[in-house]
């Protein structure tokens, strides 16, 4: 938009809807970034049930926990044999 007004050098103004969509997803960034680390330290020490591996982790919500996970599965960084999830 700032291109169009001839300002593609303005400052961020915070506010606007595209500012705010830029924070929300610099921070489920983070979020993420902090669960993952949480779910290697946790799995670097012995292997958990998702139960407890979920409840362990102290950062973001449920929700974001659990897509963690799967994400992690997905990339072969966190393993499943059945009975618990491993590094």
């Amino acid at each position: 938009m700032l291109a169009y007004f001839d300002e593609p050098n303005a400052d961020k103004c915070g506010v606007c809807d595209v500012c705010l969509d830029e924070k929300r997803r610099q921070n489920a960034r983070d979020i993420n970034e902090d669960i993952t680390g949480d779910i290697a330290q946790l799995l670097s020490i012995a292997p958990l049930e998702l139960d407890d591996l979920v409840h362990a982790v102290k950062t973001g919500n449920e929700k974001e926990r659990l897509e963690v996970i799967r994400l992690l599965l997905d990339a072969g960084k966190i393993k499943f044999n059945g009975d618990k999830y491993y590094l």
